[in-house]
């Protein structure tokens, strides 16, 4: 998520956007070790994460994405179509993943 945060910091808000979701079955129920037990704001606020994190307890956008990991990630484009999925931690500001972000963002709407 730290590499999530820097990526949202460079590009964040020229039309790229980052929402993670927390699918804990409580709201804020785990722990800075990821484990059950802590408040998501904590778990948030110690990595310095400034993107959005919804709350989605039932699992029904990890159902309706098809998601099999955790973490999993989808690169979005504008026309809704999913452009790459990363099952499990990635460095989200490393080259490849800004040029494809960066096309995405260049491409006509």
């Amino acid at each position: 998520m730290p590499s999530m945060e820097r990526l949202y910091q460079k590009i964040g808000g020229d039309g790229f956007e980052i929402l993670a979701v927390s699918i804990d079955a409580e709201a804020g129920l785990f722990g800075l070790d990821g484990n059950v037990g802590g408040d998501i704001r904590e778990f948030a606020e110690s990595l310095g994460l400034t993107f959005p994190i919804l709350h989605d307890p039932s699992g029904e956008i990890m159902r309706l994405y098809r998601a099999t990991a955790v973490p999993e990630t989808f690169l979005i484009g504008r026309d809704g179509i999913i452009y790459k999925k990363v099952a499990g931690g990635t460095e989200w500001d490393a080259a490849q993943h800004k040029e494809l972000i960066q096309r995405l963002l260049a491409a006509p709407q």
